[in-house]
C-alpha cells in the first residue's frame, strides 16, 4: 500500500462543465468522485498550477524554463481592454497562427534597438527577447492578470521607465496593424500589447516526480528540475513510481465530448485508489478548484 503516493490531474479550460446547471450533466464517473471529493477553489491558470509549489511572488522564472540558454525576457502577446479607467489583460483564449505572429514580431523589430538583438519564440503564444543585458527591474506574471487590471503590475525598478516605453511604443504600432484589423473583422481578439516578464531567475522546485502530458510548458519545466516527463502514456499502463501529475488538452466551450480525455483517466485513477495502488488523487481544474480524494474516501 502507498498511502503517501499522489497523483494529480490538470484538465484545462474545464471551469464551465461545473457551473451550477451543466453540472446536471457531468458524467456518472466524475459526478461520484467530485461529491465523495474535499474542494479547495482556486483562480489560477495552468502556469500558476504548475508553479504554485515554487514561490508566491508575483513573477515566475519564465525566461529561465523557456530560454535556458538565453539571457531572455518573456515578452507575451495579449489584449488589453479598457474599462472606464483602467485597462484589463486578456490572454488566454488567445490563438495565433504563424503568419500573425511573424507580422506582428517582424513589425515591432525596429522598435528593439538598444532592448534586444532580436525576437524567441517558444510558441505562437509565448514569445522572449534575446536581451543585450538583463534590465535591472521587477514584473509581474501575466498568468496572474487575467481579466485583471494592470495598473499595479507595470514594471518596476531602475530600468522599468524605458521598457514602459518600450510598451508604449509597441501599443502605437500594434493599434492598426493590419493582422489586427483582419483579426477584429474576424471577430478575434486583437494583439495590442506586448507584455514583460519572467526575469526571476530563482531555480523552480516542483513537488511530483514525474510529468505527462502535451502542454508545451511541461518538457521546458521538467528539464529545469530534472524530471522524467512523458508526452503520452496508456492509462493500462504501469504508472512510474512517486507521485505524478498529467495535463490533459485544453477543453473548448465548443467541444462535442469535453469527457473524452478525461474519463479514461478516471477509470484508471479510481481503480488505482481502490486497489490503494495511490493515497490521494487530485483533479486540478483552472480557475475553479481541485477536488481531493484520498483512497478510502473511493470505498465510501
Amino acid at each position: 500500500m502507498t498511502f503517501n503516493r499522489e497523483f494529480s490531474l490538470i484538465w484545462p479550460g474545464a471551469s464551465h462543465l461545473f457551473q451550477p446547471l451543466n453540472r446536471l450533466h457531468l458524467p456518472d464517473r466524475l459526478q461520484t468522485l467530485i461529491e465523495r471529493a474535499r474542494l479547495t477553489e482556486n483562480n489560477a491558470d495552468v502556469v500558476s498550477l504548475l508553479m504554485s509549489s515554487t514561490s508566491q511572488r508575483p513573477d515566475l522564472p519564465m525566461a529561465k524554463i523557456r530560454f535556458p540558454e538565453e539571457t531572455a525576457i518573456c515578452a507575451d502577446p495579449c489584449y488589453l481592454h479598457a474599462d472606464r479607467d483602467r485597462l484589463l489583460m486578456f490572454r488566454q483564449t488567445i490563438q495565433l497562427t504563424q503568419l500573425e505572429m511573424q507580422a506582428i514580431q517582424a513589425a515591432l523589430s525596429p522598435l528593439l534597438t538598444g532592448y534586444a538583438s532580436s525576437w524567441l519564440t517558444f510558441d505562437s503564444r509565448h514569445w522572449g527577447l534575446r536581451l543585450n543585458a538583463k534590465p535591472d527591474m521587477q514584473c509581474y506574471s501575466p498568468e496572474k492578470l487575467e481579466g485583471k487590471p494592470i495598473t499595479d503590475a507595470l514594471p518596476q525598478g531602475k530600468d522599468a521607465g524605458k521598457w514602459r516605453r518600450l510598451m508604449n511604443e509597441m501599443q502605437m504600432v500594434l493599434a492598426q496593424h493590419p493582422v489586427n484589423i483582419e483579426r477584429e473583422a474576424a471577430g478575434l481578439l486583437p494583439i495590442n500589447a506586448v507584455w514583460f516578464s519572467g526575469l526571476d531567475s530563482y531555480i523552480p522546485s516542483v513537488k511530483w516526480d514525474w510529468l505527462l502530458g502535451k502542454n508545451a510548458l511541461l518538457p521546458a519545466l521538467a528539464k529545469t528540475v530534472n524530471r522524467p516527463y512523458y508526452s503520452d502514456m496508456k492509462t493500462s499502463a504501469k504508472w512510474p513510481s512517486g507521485c505524478g501529475i498529467t495535463v490533459l488538452p485544453q477543453v473548448e466551450e465548443q467541444t462535442a465530448d469535453p469527457y473524452v480525455e478525461l474519463l479514461p483517466w478516471l477509470e484508471a485513477v479510481w481503480r488505482q485508489l481502490r486497489t490503494f495502488q495511490i493515497g490521494t488523487f487530485k483533479l486540478i481544474i483552472p480557475e475553479h478548484g481541485t477536488y481531493s480524494l484520498a483512497c478510502w474516501r473511493s470505498w465510501c
